[in-house]
């Protein structure tokens, strides 16, 4: 099923810096963006995908090459997209799906359950490799990111004395091997996880499930000589819940209704939303070209307001990951109410 549209409207309830400069209140010194604002006038179609089993993660290498991952049967763990038509990719077995990411249509890898990495060679999965921590590997691959192929991260969590995957593991591909980062204790599976430069620091967030004992967390932290600092924590929730995102060669941090840089190891605001429907997670070309998922909907920051790109008619309804290129945007959404995976999908004229 396809549908063609534009649509566009604009928030009522906003509190954006009112200047070009950014200030930290703490710091004296100005940020300026000097980027290109984003334009709005795509032109969306919605492809359906499937019923039941959602999608969960969205990469590709270019717009005539695209995959998706998430639950379902051996056959249906995983969909490609060429251009004109999606179609399963091929059978993965026993084998869960937590990731994906890449660097080029030859360099493609999935992260899985039981530590697993899958490299794609042709049209199949190859298991690459097995992780284990602490000699178990029950870990779930939640995230794969990197600066090419000789230089990558896999991360997620393992199980703790709780059954939850809430112990915080972090793997770097790099020279020839694979080496596990010390995490000094830190708590919860790995969501997002990038750096600016091969000699900038690491950040990652992670989420730790409660339970039903204790309230879900959210944390932000640091790796950086060696060592695991957590620089924020929270609640699992819209006040307090946090994530972050490289736009451009710069990592973004969200943290409630906020946007911030790091800067001398402190965050600098560079958004205030002040609106309850954002949802803590965001995607962006650059400074000037965010996108902003919301309770009920997704909508664009182009450097001096807010505009609802798309609304949902549904309730429960999610942008789970996006996919950013420069004439074309791809956005996985998630119906609660049909159990329906749609890909939303964006081109500028």
């Amino acid at each position: 099923m396809k549908k063609t549209f534009k649509h566009a409207i604009i928030l009522t309830t906003l509190l954006i810096l009112t200047s070009l400069f950014l200030f930290n209140c703490e710091d004296s010194n100005p940020i300026k963006i000097e980027e290109i604002p984003g334009r709005r006038d795509y032109v969306w179609r919605i492809d359906t995908l499937r019923k039941y089993d959602p999608f969960y993660r969205l990469w590709g290498s270019s717009p005539k090459n695209i995959f998706v991952t998430g639950a379902g049967p051996f056959d249906k763990k995983v969909i490609h997209y060429n251009g004109e038509n999606w179609s399963y990719n091929t059978s993965l077995g026993i084998v869960s799906i937590y990731s994906i990411g890449g660097f080029s249509e030859n360099e493609t890898f999935l992260g899985g359950s039981k530590g697993r990495i899958l490299k794609l060679n042709g049209t199949d999965w190859e298991v690459i490799e097995n992780f284990e921590s602490d000699g178990s590997n029950e870990i779930g691959i939640n995230q794969i990111w990197g600066f090419n192929e000789n230089n990558f991260y896999a991360a997620g969590a393992c199980r703790d004395a709780t059954e939850y995957y809430n112990k915080t593991v972090v793997f770097n591909y790099k020279n020839s091997r694979w080496n596990q980062l010390n995490m000094n204790g830190a708590r919860g599976i790995v969501e997002s996880i990038c750096k600016e430069s091969t000699s900038s620091p690491l950040y990652f967030n992670t989420i730790y499930w409660g339970g039903g004992v204790s309230t879900d967390s959210t944390f932000l932290y640091e790796y950086s000589d060696s060592k695991t600092s957590r620089i924020y924590s929270g609640e699992d929730d819209y006040d307090e819940g946090s994530t972050i995102s490289m736009i451009g060669n710069k990592i973004f941090f969200s943290i409630g209704e906020k946007l911030f840089i790091r800067k001398n190891k402190k965050f600098v605001e560079v958004l205030n939303l002040e609106n309850e429907n954002y949802y803590n997670k965001f995607w962006g070309k650059n400074g000037k070209d965010i996108f902003l998922k919301m309770t009920d909907g997704l909508a664009h920051y182009n450097g001096t307001d807010v505009e609802y790109l798309f609304s949902f008619d549904k309730p429960k309804t999610h942008v789970f990951d996006a996919l950013l290129f420069e004439d074309e945007v791809f956005f996985l959404v998630y119906e609660d109410a049909t159990t329906m995976s749609f890909i939303y999908h964006g081109k500028l004229l």
